[in-house]
């Protein structure tokens, strides 16, 4: 099955490299069509399960600033142009899904109920009703790919859907996430199935960017590749050198410090795996994660995870908790050091001067924030994570 690009990945990169979103944005996008691409018709012996390479990945940035939305829409529009898979677009709502899953499953030669969820504004399709619908319940269960996921009714029973395979990809604020996304969608297993890619900075502004025609036909080319993508079935197999890489990495592996990223860590495993399966298919179709592949998505995760606390600012299990980030937000933003007058002041609508002490005594105790009289001034400096590495390794 032969291919334009030797590398997929790093075609869609160079297609990309003038548009202003973040690279890793773009990076994700890639990873999303993709996995989308092979749906459920490629997988990987797990022992007691079967892992499907289908992902659940938004996009987290300020409103316009970085691009979300276009970076996401570039690749969905290449994934749209290969006629082979179905996208939802619009506001989902639960009823809709399992009734669009189920005759899909029909319509299928395959029998498997596959299809793309995307949802440029968040909030258009995980409201505040998602919850109480039974969408993210759903969601959360499709994740693995089932071969059965059951949707009781109050008016039809159970509805049995078959050879679920569901990819994601979202857009999203920082702002919505604190404000829509409450403590129980962490607890309850959501966001441990999800990437969450953060990106403040654009990788650069660019007035009046143009195609040219090699970049027009460089498109054609990915969506004949992606296109190509879509065919490929069978079982994917690991080299020993990719087998021993992973095992050395999960045996060490340790848990974050911030609870809310326990859920991620603890499904890090697999979303390493997924990657490492989409990695290999960018390079070729025998379905053979090698070393690199391997290391190439640890080195990935690597370098989104600096940032994905962010997405988990505000979505807290008290208003306490909240107060911190919100607070903590507010020191980095102002360049790591503060006068307690500045930061009282840019608070006064959301807590009192009592309440203030409570979350900045939190801070302090917990050796996020440092106390520091400047003359007649108190200042408050964020502790670096290197700060703190020192600290702990003097006492």
């Amino acid at each position: 099955m032969d291919r334009y690009f030797p590398n997929f990945l790093e075609a869609y990169l160079q297609y990309t490299n003038k548009q202003e979103s973040p690279e890793d944005y773009h990076r994700w996008t890639a990873f999303s069509i993709i996995g989308s691409a092979l749906a459920r018709k490629c997988w990987l012996h797990r022992g007691y399960y079967t892992l499907f390479p289908n992902t659940y990945i938004i996009l987290v940035g300020e409103s316009a600033w970085c691009r979300k939305t276009t970076a996401a829409e570039i690749g969905l529009k290449i994934l749209a142009r290969t006629n082979k898979v179905d996208i939802l677009y619009e506001k989902i709502t639960n009823a809709y899904l399992c009734k669009h899953l189920a005759n899909a499953g029909i319509k299928s030669p395959t029998g498997d109920s596959s299809v793309v969820i995307y949802a440029p504004e968040l909030a258009n399709c995980l409201g505040k009703d998602a919850y109480q619908s039974g969408l993210i319940s759903n969601l959360t269960s499709a994740y693995t790919c089932p071969e059965n996921l059951e949707n009781r009714t109050k008016t039809s029973g159970i509805d049995v859907i078959r050879n679920v395979c569901i990819n994601f990809l979202g857009a999203t604020t920082m702002e919505w996430m604190s404000q829509n996304l409450p403590g129980d969608a962490v607890e309850g297993g959501f966001t441990g199935r999800v990437v969450f890619v953060v990106k403040d900075i654009p990788k650069h502004r660019e007035a009046w960017p143009e195609l040219t025609k090699e970049e027009m036909t460089m498109k054609d080319m990915l969506i004949s590749d992606l296109t190509k993508i879509t065919s490929l079935k069978g079982e994917f197999k690991f080299t020993p050198e990719a087998k021993e890489i992973f095992k050395k990495w999960y045996d060490t592996a340790i848990e974050p410090e911030d609870v809310r990223l326990r859920p991620y860590y603890g499904r890090k495993g697999d979303h390493v795996l997924k990657v490492s399966m989409i990695l290999s298919v960018c390079e070729s179709s025998n379905l053979i994660v090698e070393a690199r592949h391997i290391q190439s998505s640890l080195d990935n995760f690597e370098k989104i995870e600096e940032k994905m606390p962010h997405a988990f600012r505000g979505v807290a299990f008290s208003k306490t908790s909240k107060d911190c980030d919100r607070i903590l937000r507010q020191i980095e933003k102002m360049g790591g050091e503060v006068q307690h007058s500045v930061l009282l002041k840019k608070n006064y609508h959301y807590v009192n001067s009592k309440e203030f002490e409570e979350v900045m005594k939190t801070l302090i105790d917990s050796d996020t924030v440092k106390p520091y009289q400047d003359g007649r001034r108190i200042m408050y400096k964020l502790i670096r994570k290197r700060e703190k590495k020192i600290k702990e390794e003097v006492t």
